[in-house]
């Protein structure tokens, strides 16, 4: 089960276990016992036909002694298996309601924190030229007392302390049901018919997986990708496959597990993600959309019975606005289900590498994190990660994942002969109009990105693949700061930036970054908007002569099309990836390891002066493919 993180629960960290990890736990378990209560069902009625068989001699006896056995067995193993169910659902429902309460917590502490500070900063009895501050320093404190509900922040130390004896307790009980569990003969193998079963429940408990550990010289999970790598590498084929089935939650998400059993692992609770969402719209009577355009069309025209029906209340100004917080969390999960389905069958040879539906949760709606690759980044020679930029998210990941397909399609042509895989990453949250002026998403995008690209470079079989990001728009900014300050430098080759608003941070030349200016290639459409925003709030334009980047071609064949948004220049911030274009082409040469034929391939570009951009005046050219030999 994955720990929550320590700012997930705001100024106090969630207690105990990830709740849904405990929900699949329990499943797993319920179903063990569903299927030896229909198995019982299955001996006792085999028992009769056994006897009028083999009603007399040695045979027959050992046959009706065995039979008896089973019989014996799977009378007596549910109950426990549905003693430990009900002790992980207990300790399930505990969990998020003590998750609930420690935000609760949070901001109050929030509330109470700066008013206690404030007034504790004036001595007392306070002098006379401080009497006024004082005085409304302690009616803040008033205030926020009776907004949050305590009367100091050490009060709330206290409730939070409660809540973690009151989960301590509910974690002891579950642990106990499944210590009875590993402890009777459903787990040893020992009666006839139970070792079958004692393979699919040995890693249902702690005791499995600490063996295993153990095994490996190892007392808990591993945290990095290397050690992860290395205690994988401890499992057979079987076990390995035990774990992904039993907990594929927690081996989707572990950095340094191979692609290919991460892609099992994360395809699982893909399929189950995807069918809760089934189950909740079927059991209300609603048509079940198969796409998100679909899912979106019917979000919004909800009648208000419908509304009623998913347990919400029905609004005046639309029935959608009315849903409540969980059935938009677990329509949203659904809906990037699908997306992800959708990309999954965008090009030939994909892997799931990353999966969490239900990850950065905006007013209830989850926006997802995801990685699709097309091509095995395990094996492959080249491997290159596009990071995309402003509004993107899960639920659109297919666009994400036709770029990727794009780039992979030209880098193949580039390189027939050196495989290439290339990654749709949309692996952190992306900032909204609303945000994007701020670094804060690209500081913490860019911690995630650095990790994900080490990972693979752990899980790769030849140990050490080229790799390229290509990061657009804020993507670029996300780029930037993790290659300044997360470490991505050591293990990327080459960096692609284009449509860059800025690079994030305080770099001002290539060497900041820490690349060398043959491993930076920039682009930026002459007329593309994003011009506006460069060298302002996110961080220096990496198109400046002075960043020392290398320039490449990007000019868009329809960028003087007739419309607003042609001639605003909106249009060809989005075309770096069409087909035939200057763009792609340069991205594809990058990408499979060929950045050196930029300049035969006449694509490299003239960065822009203090007046003019050369680019702007060049008639773009078109029909940009490389040809397969």
């Amino acid at each position: 089960m994955r720990a929550p993180q320590p700012d997930e629960g705001g100024h106090y960290a969630l207690i105990g276990d990830d709740p849904r990890a405990v929900r699949t736990l329990e499943r797993s378990v319920d179903d063990a016992a569903r299927g030896l209560h229909r198995l019982a069902a299955s001996v006792s009625a085999a028992v009769p036909r056994l006897l009028a068989a083999w009603p007399e001699g040695p045979a027959g006896e050992a046959a009706a002694h065995d039979v008896g056995v089973t019989a014996d067995y799977v009378a007596r193993a549910p109950a426990v298996l549905e003693s430990a169910a009900q002790a992980l659902g207990s300790y399930a429902d505990a969990l998020v309601v003590v998750g609930r309460r420690v935000e609760d917590l949070g901001r109050a502490h929030d509330l109470l924190a700066p008013a206690e500070a404030t007034l504790g900063g004036i001595p007392l009895p306070p002098p006379p030229e401080r009497l006024l501050e004082w005085e409304v320093a302690d009616s803040d404190l008033a205030l926020a007392r009776s907004r949050s509900g305590f009367r100091s922040t050490t009060e709330i130390d206290l409730a939070y302390a409660a809540l973690a004896r009151q989960v301590e307790r509910h974690r002891d009980e579950c642990a106990g049901a499944l210590e009875r569990l590993a402890a009777t003969d459903t787990l040893l193998g020992s009666v006839r018919g139970a070792s079958a079963l004692a393979g699919q429940l040995v890693l249902l408990t702690a005791g499995g997986l600490t063996a295993f550990l153990g095994r490996a010289g190892l007392s808990a999970l591993p945290t990095s990708p290397e050690q992860v790598r290395a205690f994988w590498a401890t499992l057979s084929s079987a076990e390995r496959e035990t774990l992904v089935r039993n907990d594929p939650r927690m081996v989707g998400a572990l950095a340094g597990v191979p692609v290919v059993d991460r892609d099992r692992a994360n395809r699982l609770v893909r399929t189950a993600d995807e069918a809760q969402g089934v189950q909740l719209l079927r059991s209300v009577g609603i048509a079940v959309p198969t796409s998100v355009s679909g899912l979106d069309a019917l979000l919004a025209h909800l009648s208000p019975a419908q509304v009623v029906a998913l347990g919400s209340l029905p609004g005046p100004w639309g029935a959608g606005r009315m849903l409540l917080p969980e059935v938009k969390r677990r329509l949203g999960v659904y809906r990037n289900a699908l997306a992800v389905a959708r990309a999954l069958t965008a090009g030939p040879a994909a892997y799931l590498v990353t999966y969490d539906a239900a990850a950065y949760s905006k007013r209830s709606v989850p926006e997802g994190r995801a990685a699709v690759a097309y091509g095995d980044p395990d094996t492959a020679e080249h491997v290159a990660l596009c990071v995309p930029g402003l509004e993107s998210r899960v639920a659109n990941l297919d666009q994400v994942g036709t770029d990727a397909v794009a780039l992979w399609r030209e880098a193949a042509a580039a390189d027939p002969a050196g495989a290439t895989a290339v990654v749709a990453w949309q692996g952190y949250d992306a900032p909204e109009w609303t945000t994007v002026a701020g670094q804060d998403r690209a500081e913490v995008g860019g911690a995630l990105l650095a990790a994900d690209a080490h990972a693979l470079t752990v899980t790769h079989q030849a140990g050490d693949p080229v790799i390229t990001v290509v990061a657009h728009s804020y993507g670029s900014t996300t780029a930037g700061l993790a290659l300044q300050h997360h470490g991505l430098a050591a293990d990327v080759d080459q960096v692609a930036l284009i449509g860059s608003p800025g690079v994030g941070g305080s770099a001002r030349d290539v060497a900041d970054l820490g690349l060398r200016p043959d491993q930076l290639h920039v682009a930026t459409a002459s007329r593309d908007l994003i011009h506006l925003a460069s060298d302002t709030l996110l961080g220096a334009d990496p198109l400046d002569p002075g960043f020392r980047a290398q320039r490449f071609r990007a000019e868009s064949v329809e960028r003087d099309g007739p419309g607003l948004l042609d001639l605003i220049g909106e249009k060809d911030h989005s075309r770096y990836y069409d087909p035939g274009s200057e763009s792609l082409y340069s991205l594809a040469d990058i990408a499979s390891g060929h950045a050196d034929q930029l300049g035969p391939h006449g694509m490299l570009a003239r960065a822009p002066t203090t007046w003019r951009d050369p680019e702007h005046s060049r008639e773009p050219t078109g029909g940009h493919e490389h040809a397969v030999a």
